[in-house]
């Protein structure tokens, strides 16, 4: 009861006015909060419930269909960041506490209240690794994120720690949190499975002693997809120690795309990554104005106007502060600003998006705005498209085809013809070998995961490139009896090719593609190369060899 007495005290200290914003339709409501002089930290949004605010020591909760109080926290004391997070269906809000200090022995751990009961329930240990405690490991630096809609909390934990017998080192891991079940989920940053101790060896064969150096491994990336399907993190673990005999030290680098469920495939790298953001649905990847494929192996396509989240369609991207205005949502297919937000003469400081993309808060120093997202946002048009890796094809040439269809979504079919008579492929980025010459068309045939399908063309031309005979030897001149090396320079060289040797001194002919002969008498000989290729066109080339 004193704990409720307490937050409604906070409550009436809070003085929430309404703002004027009739005349700006994208405005769902504004709320100024005026009991401190204090910036706003950070906002958070659960669509149909709640947006919250981090004011002070204080995290005001408003309606979402209203903007009206609806109740307020107090922070802990130690409370870790500015993350405010509402999860479990927006039910909750957690924010993290511990871990103060670089280097300390210290934990992080999830705080959370149940916003409607106003109850505070118990802390959860965010960063331990149970299989390194036992050896007096410290956590020193910690990285969060989660994803939009709360239901995935991740905490990347940089560790220094002892793996027995004297060793030390440090290293990383992540763990997550799923809100809905309360289910923690473990991974090494370099395997998609649970922590093992680590592992260091020595160069000497001795056990190490004495520790000269930790180094600097640990997180240095970690981030959640807007879905919470995927958990991209970086991490670096080293040792460097002395031992009896000599020394010896050991450093791994490595970065994860680690899908957490089925069907989500995880991707492993021996080094760092670049930070890509995950497109709603996660089906390709943004990296500053290009759009990749998961894994980021090839560009789909570049873009100029990008921003940092993308809508559930993936064809439209938000971005703060964008085409003049407060906030922007662009047009990926047509790279346009579609549509720009404006407000008054104040500066908003942060931005935050609800997971259903239906809204948007925006914060000034004091002042919260619900923006509406418009329903009536132009969807993307299914289009077939595609490049390949040559425009000049002889016969036997393997062609690399990029899928250039847009929009590039999970599921999409995708049927290749190649117009040579090889079987119908279903792969989104086929290669492929011409076996037959002649114009031919290759068709890209695609039906997304509604329905809707597109059909893309494209004629091109396999050459069967004449043959042209040439073959080159060591020496021009060589003594009686010596070997004399014959090395076959014709092209092209296929399947099916054949060839004829006259060595000129009336021995026997050979076949092979390269050959050696042996001449007994001294002489001028012409040494006589004949190619034959599959359609029966014939070439020949002579050179005088001297004996």
């Amino acid at each position: 009861m004193q704990s409720i007495r307490i937050l409604v005290c906070l409550m009436v200290a809070f003085i929430l006015s309404q703002q004027v914003f009739a005349a700006n339709p994208d405005i769902l409501w504004q709320k100024t909060l005026t009991a401190d002089t204090l910036p706003i930290r950070s906002i958070a949004v659960a669509e149909g419930k709640y947006v919250a605010a981090l004011k002070g020591n204080q995290i005001i909760i408003l309606d979402y269909a209203t903007g009206d109080s609806v109740t307020a926290f107090q922070t802990p004391k130690d409370m870790y960041g500015n993350d405010i997070i509402l999860g479990k269906g927006g039910e909750r809000l957690y924010v993290f506490v511990g871990g103060q200090g670089s280097g300390a022995k210290s934990n992080l751990y999830l705080h959370s209240w149940d916003i409607a009961s106003l109850q505070v329930l118990s802390n959860i240990e965010m960063s331990a690794r149970p299989d390194i405690q036992s050896f007096d490991s410290d956590y020193r630096d910690f990285s969060t994120s989660y994803s939009l809609n709360g239901k995935i909390i991740s905490v990347g934990t940089s560790y220094q720690g002892g793996g027995g017998g004297g060793s030390m080192g440090t290293g990383g891991v992540t763990r997550c949190f799923n809100t809905e079940d309360s289910v923690f989920e473990a991974f090494t940053s370099a395997k998609n499975e649970r922590p093992t101790a680590p592992i260091f060896t020595s160069t000497s064969g001795f056990k190490p002693k004495t520790v000269l150096y930790y180094g600097n491994g640990g997180i240095y990336h970690l981030a959640v997809s807007h879905s919470g399907n995927y958990v991209l993190a970086e991490w670096k673990n080293y040792m460097e120690y002395r031992g009896y005999g000599g020394g010896g030290s050991q450093t791994d680098i490595a970065a994860n795309i680690l899908g957490r469920t089925s069907p989500y495939k995880s991707y492993l790298y021996n080094n760092f990554i670049p930070a890509y953001t995950f497109s709603h649905d996660d089906d390709f990847l943004l990296l500053g104005n290009q759009l990749y494929d998961l894994p980021p192996t090839r560009v789909l396509r570049s873009i100029t106007k990008t921003g940092f989240a993308f809508l559930p369609d993936d064809n439209h991207l938000l971005a703060f502060k964008a085409g003049g205005g407060v906030a922007a949502i662009s047009n990926i297919e047509r790279d346009t600003w579609e549509k720009v937000f404006y407000g008054d003469s104040l500066t908003e400081n942060l931005i935050q998006p609800g997971a259903g993309f239906s809204s948007f808060a925006t914060a000034t120093d004091k002042r919260i705005t619900l923006w509406k997202i418009p329903d009536t946002l132009e969807r993307a048009t299914l289009t077939a498209a595609f490049t390949q890796s040559k425009d000049t094809i002889q016969i036997y040439d393997t062609v690399v085809f990029t899928n250039m269809t847009y929009p590039f979504k999970r599921g999409t079919h995708y049927e290749w013809n190649f117009g040579d008579g090889a079987p119908v492929v279903t792969t989104a980025f086929p290669v492929h070998k011409f076996i037959r010459a002649g114009k031919l068309t290759v068709t890209l045939s695609v039906r997304d995961t509604l329905g809707a399908t597109s059909r893309v063309s494209r004629t091109i031309v396999v050459d069967f490139q004449p043959p042209k005979a040439n073959f080159t030897t060591p020496l021009d001149t060589v003594a009686v009896g010596n070997m004399v090396q014959l090395t076959n320079q014709s092209t092209p060289i296929r399947p099916g090719t054949h060839f004829s040797w006259n060595f000129g001194d009336g021995t026997t002919f050979s076949q092979e593609l390269n050959t050696v002969h042996q001449y007994f008498k001294v002489g001028k000989y012409d040494i006589i190369l004949t190619i034959r290729d599959t359609l029966g066109r014939t070439n020949s080339f002579t050179k005088q060899f001297v004996v």
